[in-house]
């Protein structure tokens, strides 16, 4: 049972962060019409960063409002790749400074890896599959 509850936190988790990902790349093609293009370039680009820190304090908010916290360093960062991950996380209150959140791509970059990251894991068990 537990495992199925790490499993569920970490899928939360990635979704939690994935989403922002997935909006700047459906944003990025809709300011490539002529009639978005404008306006998303000059309101909603610079908003991004806002709405991206705003997701990550909410999702620490929440972790440290639960109580969860000697859960998830206990059991669900039980290595060193899954503690860079959620530390990573962590970095994303960073944008909370007007510096980094005048620069709207870099919230991009900062949100990729929670994208990648069960795209990886999904080829990668494809890939033991087709080899077994």
């Amino acid at each position: 049972m537990e495992d199925f509850i790490i499993g569920f936190w970490w899928i939360w988790f990635c979704l939690f962060f994935a989403g922002y990902t997935i909006m700047y790349a459906v944003l990025d093609l809709l300011s490539k019409n002529k009639k978005w293009n404008s306006f998303i370039k000059t309101k909603v680009y610079p908003l991004l960063p806002l709405t991206y820190v705003l997701i990550t304090t909410c999702f620490w908010i929440f972790i440290l409002y639960k109580g969860n916290f000697a859960f998830i360093s206990k059991r669900v960062a039980h290595s060193m790749l899954a503690q860079l991950i959620i530390e990573w996380s962590f970095l994303g209150l960073l944008f909370w400074i007007p510096f980094l959140r005048k620069k709207d791509y870099l919230s991009l970059i900062h949100s990729t890896p929670f994208f990648m990251l069960p795209l990886i894991f999904c080829c990668k068990k494809h890939i033991q599959v087709w080899h077994t």
